[in-house]
C-alpha cells in the first residue's frame, strides 16, 4: 500500500449524507492493527477503520448479496465516491460471487464422490487405514494424475490396487502398468484423430 499515491482521508459524502459518532472498545492487538493500517494509509484511526469496514461491507455477503449492496442499495454515487477516495478499495461482490460459485462446484463435486470408497479413503487418515488401503494411496499418489476424475476410475483403481496387493505386486509394478496403459491410450486416440 505504501508504494502507490494514496489521497487517504474519507470519501466525500453522497448529497444529504450525515457521518455518525459510533464508540467501540477493541482488543489491545486489533487497536494495534487499527493504528498499523491507519499509518500506511495516512489517515486518522476513524478513517482506517471506516476503510476497513468499507472492504468488510463489500466482502460480507448475506444470502448471496453483500452487505454493502443492501446499505447502498445500489447506488452507484456512493461507490464512485469511494472508489475516488480508495482507488485501491476492493471491488468483491463479484469476487465474491465467484467464490461462491467455486464453493457450489467444489460442494458438487464432493457430493458427486462422496460414495466412492477410492474417494473417502484417500481422505482418511493414514492412521486408520488397513494395509491394502495404504498401498492404494501410494498409487494413487504416484500415478492419480493418470486417472480421468471420476468416482468410478477412483474406485477401479482401489479394486485393482486391493487385488495387487493380495496377490503381492508392488506397488512400482502397478505405477509402471497405469502409465503404460496411459500411453497405450494416447497413442490410440492420437491414431484416430489422424
Amino acid at each position: 500500500m505504501s508504494e502507490k499515491a494514496n489521497k487517504g482521508g474519507r470519501p466525500s459524502r453522497a448529497p444529504g449524507e450525515r457521518m455518525t459518532r459510533l464508540s467501540v472498545a477493541l482488543r489491545p492487538r486489533y487497536r494495534e492493527a487499527l493504528e498499523l493500517i491507519a499509518r500506511d494509509r495516512q489517515t486518522s484511526l476513524s478513517q482506517a477503520l471506516e476503510y476497513l469496514i468499507a472492504v468488510g461491507a463489500r466482502q460480507y455477503m448475506i444470502e448471496g448479496v453483500a452487505v454493502m449492496d443492501t446499505v447502498t442499495q445500489g447506488d452507484d454515487a456512493v461507490s464512485r465516491i469511494e472508489r475516488l477516495t480508495w482507488p485501491d478499495l476492493p471491488d468483491p461482490p463479484a469476487e465474491a460471487r465467484a467464490k461462491e460459485e467455486v464453493e457450489k462446484l467444489n460442494q458438487a463435486v464432493l457430493a458427486k464422490f462422496a460414495d466412492s470408497r477410492g474417494f473417502r479413503i484417500l481422505q482418511m487418515q493414514a492412521s486408520l487405514r488397513r494395509p491394502e488401503e495404504n498401498y492404494f494411496v501410494e498409487v494413487f499418489e504416484k500415478a492419480g494424475h493418470l486417472l480421468q476424475a471420476t468416482p468410478a476410475s477412483y474406485d477401479a483403481l482401489l479394486e485393482s490396487c486391493i487385488e495387487a496387493y493380495k496377490q503381492g505386486i508392488s506397488v512400482d509394478v502397478v505405477v509402471e502398468t497405469l502409465e503404460r496403459t496411459r500411453e497405450a491410450v494416447n497413442e490410440y486416440q492420437r491414431k484416430n484423430k489422424e
